[in-house]
This record gives C-alpha cells, sequence and structure tokens, in this order.
C-alpha cells in the first residue's frame, strides 16, 4: 500500500501525522481544541486500544494506560467521598 496511511488508510498527500496520529496539513498550528483533546482520558483510552489492536505496544501505550488509570482513580475517590457525603457516613 505505497503512499496510503498505514492507520487510516487516507493518502497523506502534502500532509503528516502528529504525535497523537491525527493527520495535520504542512503548517496548520494546533489549536486549543487540539490541545483540549489531548487532556480528555478518550484520547488516552483510543491510544491504547490502537496500539493493542495493531499489535504494536510500546512506552507510550504504557504512558497512556497509566492516564487512563489515574483518573479512573481519581473518579472513583471522588464519587466515594460524594456518596460518603450523602449517606452522612
Amino acid at each position: 500500500m505505497g503512499g496510503w496511511c498505514r492507520g487510516c488508510g487516507a493518502r497523506p498527500v502534502g500532509r503528516h501525522r502528529d504525535d497523537a496520529g491525527h493527520h495535520q496539513e504542512a503548517g496548520d498550528d494546533v489549536g486549543g481544541a487540539h490541545r483540549l483533546a489531548q487532556v480528555l482520558p478518550l484520547t488516552h483510552v483510543v491510544a491504547v486500544s490502537r496500539a493493542l489492536v495493531r499489535g504494536q505496544p510500546s512506552w507510550h501505550t504504557v504512558g497512556h494506560a497509566a492516564v487512563v488509570l489515574g483518573c479512573a482513580a481519581a473518579a472513583m475517590a471522588l464519587a466515594a467521598r460524594l456518596l460518603r457525603r450523602r449517606l452522612q457516613i
């Protein structure tokens, strides 16, 4: 498949892939929405699942998994605190 993107099947003419695997036009400025998306947990879940489906896990995958587990732990702690407050235990 010479010339075609192995990740999404698009023909990346005049484009490159950034660190997260998204296509960008050469010279495009990364906007605020893209920066915000990098902090959301779903971005990290997608990165982990893509690496595992492709069979190419790396140390970046471990980092993404750590972020997902950290977010899950924080959400569980917040939920437990709110439940205790509601039940007044």
